[in-house]
């Protein structure tokens, strides 16, 4: 109601990108939305915590490469869309 009284147009702030720093301390610059996603997700895991039957530590998917991490989740989209969860 106040932009309309004042004649202002209403200014917005898109966050549609993001910087990673890498563990060789590399800059990557990231626009698509689904990358963006991952890399949220994989910051925000708790560190010193392990997946149960293999022992692979949050930190070790943190310092995944960048590659690596994208067919990770692409692995992880499909099992879930797919509702199938491989027995090996």
């Amino acid at each position: 109601m106040l932009d309309s009284l004042l004649n202002c147009s209403k200014r917005v702030i898109r966050l549609d990108r993001l910087v990673i720093n890498d563990s060789y301390s590399d800059h990557t610059f990231l626009t698509d939305p689904d990358a963006i996603k991952q890399a949220i997700i994989l910051h925000q895991l708790s560190n010193n915590k392990t997946l149960d039957p293999f022992q692979i530590s949050n930190e070790m998917l943190k310092h995944l490469g960048l590659s690596i991490q994208h067919k990770l989740w692409l692995l992880v989209k499909a099992v879930l869309t797919l509702n199938d969860i491989p027995n090996q």
